[in-house]
């Protein structure tokens, strides 16, 4: 292209609205006013006269008209380049990227200017050197979600990683913005991929309904909005149809599919009809044949070699449930009260016997049943040592060291505990042929849950 050099006033020269630096302020260029004013302006700003009103656009150099504004120069020298409007965006892409790096971003709003200004994605291709394929995905950035694009200007995103997200509807894109951390997006497209597959669904999957189900799968085929209907932005998708982009439609349909299944499987006049998991109706106490037709069905669905089968059950409905667990919770709350009111027996009837045990020695009175014409029987001593847990080596010294050892054990395991009401109602009932006199303030209902706590 031709171009002029020539010395232009001030006045005539505009910044062009499509310059990638966006706005310069006067302080980011102070050094280079500085030098200007010391040594003059050394490069040329490029310019390109302007179709639409008088003067030039500065298409170059923008930094350098603004240090010459601030150093109050009247004119400055310029390259003036005879060109069209697309020339004059691919110099100023060009001169900022061999300064800059232009953005992926920056280059999908520069492809975009010049679809807008009649120019084919070919003719496109040709300027920048590209293949049609990237002009594409490029143009295709323009169609990042605004949490992309900012993300974008904040994080340094390899381009293969956003035209890979801007492939996908916005819907999508921003699902998986929130759940991708700043290290994946870093990593690339494969990394950031796999988070875009758990929000589609694979239509190439053998378990799934558009390969079990070949009219629906005909309908995803000439559906666009999925992978394999957009090879340049995807790529070429093996398995043909490639991954779901409208997963509401593709969940509409499936559940269109199942629920045709499931009727053409249960009988019409079961209408409660309850999906469960495989191993519950494998493993449970269903019938396989409903009842007069007022059990519900319990059903699932089996994949095997390639085919979908619907399993069914029959068995109590919801309504049925709801009143036998309504009946079992009130069983238990009865079960609840009868305990609560017998450990209030129990609670009152240790405090009785305890009462009983201070003004009593327990000793003495087991000493007593256990003394058979005037002395100490030990088989009899042995039977209260047990009732008061004592331990084998205990019960040998008793025997053998008489009378003396017996009580002092017996106060130390029973007598003590008594008192301070740290026993068991098993050793209550069992202590009572010992001590019969320490039940003689209990009521009948306070023996009576003593008697019942012991299980």
């Amino acid at each position: 292209m031709k171009s002029t050099e020539k010395m232009i006033s001030v006045g005539e020269l505009t910044p062009c609205p499509w310059n990638p630096r966006g706005e310069i302020t006067p302080e980011s260029v102070k050094d280079l006013t500085a030098s200007i004013q010391a040594r003059g302006l050394l490069q040329n700003i490029g310019v390109w006269k302007r179709p639409d009103a008088p003067g030039y656009y500065v298409i170059f150099g923008n930094r350098r008209f603004v240090a010459c504004v601030n150093a109050m120069l009247a004119e400055v020298r310029c390259r003036v380049f005879d060109c069209s409007e697309v020339e004059a965006h691919e110099l100023t892409r060009i001169e900022n990227e061999a300064r800059l790096g232009v953005s992926p971003i920056e280059d999908a709003r520069l492809v975009g200017k010049m679809l807008d200004l009649g120019y084919s994605g070919k003719e496109i291709a040709a300027h920048f050197g590209v293949s049609e394929a990237c002009v594409t995905r490029r143009r295709k950035l323009l169609d990042l979600s605004p949490g992309w694009i900012s993300r974008a200007e904040r994080v340094d995103i390899p381009a293969d990683t956003l035209e890979g997200v801007s492939a996908y509807p916005r819907e999508i894109q921003d699902r998986v913005l929130s759940k991708v951390s700043d290290w994946n997006l870093r990593d690339g497209w494969s990394e950031v991929k796999r988070f875009f597959a758990d929000v589609t669904s694979d239509l190439d999957c053998k378990w799934d309904f558009a390969w079990l189900c070949p009219e629906l799968a005909e309908r995803c085929r000439a559906c666009p909005n999925r992978t394999g209907a957009q090879p340049d932005l995807f790529g070429e998708v093996e398995g043909g149809l490639g991954r779901c982009l409208n997963r509401k439609c593709f969940k509409g349909m499936h559940d269109a599919w199942v629920a045709k299944l499931v009727d053409d499987a249960i009988p019409a006049n079961v209408t409660e009809r309850i999906r469960v998991d495989e191993y519950e109706i494998r493993n449970s106490d269903l019938e396989n044949k409903p009842k007069k037709g007022k059990d519900a069905a319990y059903y699932c669905i089996e994949f095997r070699n390639g085919s979908a089968k619907v399993k069914v059950k029959y068995g109590p409905g919801k309504a049925v449930k709801k009143a036998a667990a309504a009946k079992k919770k009130a069983a238990e709350a009865k079960k609840d009260a009868e305990a609560k009111a017998r450990e209030k027996l129990v609670k009152s009837a240790k405090e009785k016997i305890s009462a009983w045990a201070k003004k009593n020695d327990p000793g003495k009175a087991a000493l007593e049943w256990a003394t058979v014409d005037g002395a100490v029987d030990p088989w009899r001593a042995v039977v209260v040592a047990l009732e008061a847990r004592f331990s084998y080596g205990d019960l040998w010294k008793l025997v053998e060291n008489g009378e003396k050892h017996f009580v002092y054990l017996f106060d130390c395991a029973c007598g003590t505990q008594l008192k301070t009401q740290q026993f068991w109602a098993s050793d209550i009932v069992r202590l009572a042929k010992v001590m019969p006199h320490m039940l003689d303030d209990l009521t009948p209902d306070e023996i009576k849950a003593l008697k019942e706590s012991m299980y």
